[in-house]
């Protein structure tokens, strides 16, 4: 996730669909990018709830070319987000992983 965190970013969901891949692959891991915001104390205690907290890492802010490093290095890119437009955000992922 990037930029800061608010409830139209459903990371609820993505922590649960998270849950569901990990058991099946127990090495995969979660990074959740980006400022912390408001209401985000319920996204760290529903990952404590889910016993998730080894496998999801929460980096907060990132220079550029550590976002530029996590995006080369990632399985996948996801955007959890009912509400907004996620072109933009294919768009940088993929201008940034082809420097």
């Amino acid at each position: 996730m990037l930029e800061q965190y608010n409830p139209g970013r459903t990371l609820k969901n993505l922590i649960s669909a998270f849950k569901a891949i990990h058991k099946k692959h127990p090495t995969y891991r979660l990074a959740i990018v980006g400022k912390t915001g408001w209401l985000f104390g319920d996204v760290f205690e529903y990952v404590l709830e889910q016993k998730l907290e080894e496998n999801i890492v929460f980096t907060g802010y990132v220079s550029n070319s550590q976002l530029a490093a996590l995006y080369k290095n990632a399985e996948c890119f996801i955007f959890p987000s009912f509400y907004e437009a996620l072109v933009c955000r294919c768009l940088r992922q993929c201008a940034i992983a082809v420097r």
